[in-house]
């Protein structure tokens, strides 16, 4: 009998999160500015500009309605219906068109809005005007702006607000800038996959269960 009692006291212990897991809420959605090109080398500033935003929730996210801005005059709508998936990105940028842009297959095109190569703030607000993100770059407060590479967050993850989250993309794109439009940033360097229980106290959890493996429970 105390045996039983002490086999099942451990499994509670080790289901423990995993059950929480099952049973929490969805999180908000999350979308953050990922990358940006503020002075590409390739092709001018007017054709090269683009923004990148990143889905780091687990839910699918129209950004329709949404705004970016640089809270003083410049600013666009997206008034197209854009879905950005979870662990997906979207680009949006001046141009287009790939073969003015320096290869950039974008989302969504805009107008209204430019970079300045000095420093600059984009902010990112929702249809219901709540930010979602915001950026504000300048040598000043310790960022490197370089011609001809993109600014990359290092962890979508984590807070991008001090200067030390964001660097030069390392990785070569299209007509020569370093960049990685829509795909994962050269910086970011994803964590080891979650670690599964130790042998011999292995199962697996369902909502109304726990089925018993290599002979762990009899």
């Amino acid at each position: 009998m105390k045996q039983i009692f002490c086999l099942c006291i451990c499994i509670m212990v080790v289901a423990a999160p995993y059950a929480f897991a099952l049973e929490a809420e969805p999180e908000e959605p999350i979308i953050v500015i990922n990358e940006v090109m503020v002075n590409p080398d390739a092709v001018s500033d007017s054709r090269g500009e683009w923004i990148e935003l990143y889905n780091t929730s687990s839910n699918p996210v129209s950004l329709l309605g949404w705004t970016v801005t640089d809270g003083k005059r410049d600013m666009f709508i997206i008034d197209e219906d854009i879905a950005i998936s979870p662990d997906g990105y979207v680009v949006l940028a001046r141009c287009g068109d790939p073969l003015r842009n320096g290869g950039v297959h974008a989302d969504f095109e805009y107008s209204g809005m430019y970079l300045a190569n000095g420093g600059d703030a984009i902010m990112l607000f929702d249809k219901m005007g709540a930010v979602h993100d915001a950026l504000f770059y300048s040598e000043e407060r310790g960022f490197t702006i370089p011609c001809g590479a993109s600014l990359e967050v290092k962890d979508p993850f984590k807070t991008n607000t001090p200067s030390s989250q964001w660097a030069p993309s390392t990785s070569v794109f299209g007509d020569g800038d370093f960049c990685t439009p829509g795909t994962c940033n050269s910086w970011y360097v994803p964590p080891d996959p979650v670690q599964k229980p130790p042998r011999g106290a292995l199962f697996f959890l369902f909502k109304k269960g726990i089925l018993p493996v290599d002979g762990f429970l009899e």
